[in-house]
């Protein structure tokens, strides 16, 4: 049987280290934004009693300004433990050093950290993958600390792969939508003729146009391939007045536009869409029309 351990911060820190230690060989372990020194000058107190701005803005600044979090966090927080309890607790947590016995630790053993962690510096989180000997370490984009902020999906993809060997598939869903694909007619002999700065900078204000234009008709950007567009929309109208929009600004700077539409149901993976035939129209488009 798999054992998942995961601590969060310093308040978990002895306790999943000493469970790590006797665990056996079939156990995992998991170490989430991990101080293995559990040190620092913050005081409990003040997260025992209230959660202000301060707060959201190191520990998950990605809700900052979201007052149900931070009343929610209050809420735990203070059912947690009694002001005088969690006090005691967190400067019992500073005394925690993990360090000397990390080597000790032979289970597989998974250490996640985000990149820009306010709370727990990410060399914190470095120092305990490689003090266990064979441990996998993911560092994670964001700032949030807490796992249940920031990209949780993520995380939890992270944890299930670890424990199962199996990658979770992203969940997909059918929607109707209009995708509309631009390019650049004729832009591999423009860039050969224009040379390389000329053309990024070409490509750039050509990007910044295609991007006004989505704006203004309630077009999504899906993705780019160089010198063209995938975007969506939600119905046909609003998407060919998008690609005549398009056609008309690119022209002004000298560029032709190929468009094509296509109306129909699409799956869509995260950002990602699948399952539409408007690239194969794009290449029978006519310069500077629309399909």
């Amino acid at each position: 049987m798999h054992a998942l351990c995961g601590h969060l911060s310093r308040a978990n820190g002895s306790a999943g280290a000493e469970r790590l230690f006797h665990e056996r060989p079939v156990g995992r372990g998991l170490s989430l934004g991990k101080d293995p020194r559990a040190g620092g000058g913050r005081t409990y107190h003040d997260r025992a009693t209230g959660v202000g701005r301060s707060t959201l803005a190191t520990l998950p600044p990605s809700l900052v300004d979201d007052r149900q979090a931070r009343d929610w966090l209050a809420g735990y927080l203070r059912n947690s433990a009694s002001p005088q309890d969690a006090i005691a607790l967190w400067r019992w947590n500073t005394e925690i050093d993990v360090r000397s016995i990390l080597s000790a630790i032979h289970v597989p053993t998974l250490v996640l950290h985000r990149t820009g962690d306010r709370w727990v510096n990410v060399e914190e989180g470095r120092f305990v993958a490689n003090g266990i000997q064979g441990a996998k370490w993911v560092e994670l984009p964001g700032n949030d600390h807490v796992i249940w902020a920031g990209d949780a999906d993520r995380t939890v993809d992270e944890i299930e792969e670890f424990l199962t060997g199996i990658r979770p598939h992203p969940a997909s869903e059918r929607v109707l939508l209009t995708v509309l694909f631009t390019d650049i007619v004729g832009s591999t002999s423009m860039a050969a003729e224009l040379g390389d700065r000329q053309w990024r900078d070409l490509l750039s204000r050509h990007d910044d146009v295609v991007r006004m234009e989505l704006r203004l008709f309630d077009g999504t950007e899906v993705n780019t391939t160089g010198d063209g567009f995938l975007t969506s929309f939600r119905g046909p109208t609003k998407a060919i007045q998008c690609a005549s929009a398009i056609r008309d600004r690119a022209s002004e700077l000298g560029l032709t536009i190929r468009a094509a539409l296509h109306t129909g149901e699409c799956e869509r993976r995260g950002n990602d869409l699948s399952g539409n035939r408007g690239a194969s129209r794009l290449t029978t488009a006519r310069p500077g029309g629309h399909r």
